[in-house]
C-alpha cells in the first residue's frame, strides 16, 4: 500500500477499531465491576492488546518497515496504547466523527513517511529537474 492509501488506511482502522471498541467496551467494563481474578484480567487484557497490535502492524507496515526494531516496538506499543478501550471510552466526550478525526490525526503524526512515498517523490523531482 503506498502513501496515496494512507489517508484511506487511517481512515478504515479508526473506524473498525472504533467499532470494536464499541462492541467489546461493555464486556471490558464488565471485567473491571465482576470479580474477577488479576490472571483472568490480565490474559483478557493481554489477547485484545495483541490483536489490536496485528491489526496496526499489518496496516501500517510499510510505515513500521522503515524503522529498526526498537523504534518500531516503541511506536506500537504507543499506537496500541492510544487505541485501547480505555483512550475510546475518552473519545465519547466527543461526537463520533470528531472522535475519529482526533485519532486519524495523532496517528499520522506518529507515523514515519511511507518509504513508497519518499521514492516516488525523488522519482517526481528528479524527473522535474531533467
Amino acid at each position: 500500500m503506498g502513501e496515496i492509501d494512507r489517508p484511506k488506511r487511517l481512515k478504515t482502522l479508526v473506524e473498525t477499531h472504533a467499532e470494536f471498541c464499541e462492541h467489546w467496551l461493555p464486556s471490558w467494563r464488565g471485567l473491571l465491576v465482576e470479580k474477577i481474578t488479576a490472571a483472568e484480567l490480565k490474559s483478557w487484557n493481554e489477547t485484545m492488546c495483541a490483536v489490536t497490535v496485528q491489526q496496526l502492524e499489518q496496516t501500517y507496515g510499510p510505515e513500521l518497515s522503515t524503522l529498526p526494531w526498537l523504534p518500531r516496538k516503541r511506536l506500537l506499543i504507543g499506537l496500541e496504547v492510544l487505541t485501547a478501550f480505555e483512550s475510546w471510552e475518552r473519545e465519547h466526550l466527543l461526537p463520533a466523527a470528531a472522535a475519529h478525526a482526533v485519532w486519524i490525526d495523532v496517528i499520522d503524526r506518529m507515523l514515519p513517511p511511507n518509504p513508497q512515498m519518499v521514492e516516488s517523490t525523488i522519482h517526481l523531482v528528479t524527473m522535474q529537474a531533467r
